[in-house]
């Protein structure tokens, strides 16, 4: 009877490894001129109930209070390509009340990896610049 348990216990959580979400290098958009909002609220309350679940919260009367668009750039055309020549693909993030604000996220993406370069700030009087490394995450996550 032990094995039999065992046995029924491993085929469910070989099931569940099976299902497993698997993001592959075809699945990444990088489509220059692709745009999105995100929208986000920092006063969020919210009672998660018991223990287990499973649970569900309804937000769809929420105020969102930050919003920022999101585009996607031709690398060469980032300000600061020069310092990433590898980016393969860059985000530009603006922020919906302040559009003199802008972020850019420079990425390297190829069919084995996806790597994040760097983060950019630029406003009328800032420029930062932030280097990341070991950010990298091999395809397909």
């Amino acid at each position: 009877m032990r094995i039999f348990k065992m046995s029924l216990i491993l085929s469910f959580a070989a099931t569940a490894m099976a299902a497993q979400i698997s993001i592959g290098f075809s699945e990444i958009p990088m489509n220059v001129g692709l745009s999105w909002a995100t929208c986000g609220n920092d006063s969020v309350s919210v009672n998660v109930g018991t223990l287990g679940g499973p649970q569900t919260w309804n937000f769809t009367s929420l105020a969102t209070s930050d919003m920022e668009y999101h585009r996607l750039i031709t690398p060469s055309s980032a300000p600061s390509f020069s310092l990433f020549p590898t980016a393969t693909k860059v985000e530009l993030v603006q922020d919906e009340l302040y559009s003199s604000d802008s972020n850019l996220i420079y990425f390297e993406i190829i069919p084995a990896s996806f790597r994040t370069l760097a983060w950019e700030y630029i406003d009328p009087s800032e420029h930062i610049i932030m280097e990341v490394d070991q950010m990298q995450f091999p395809l397909p996550l």
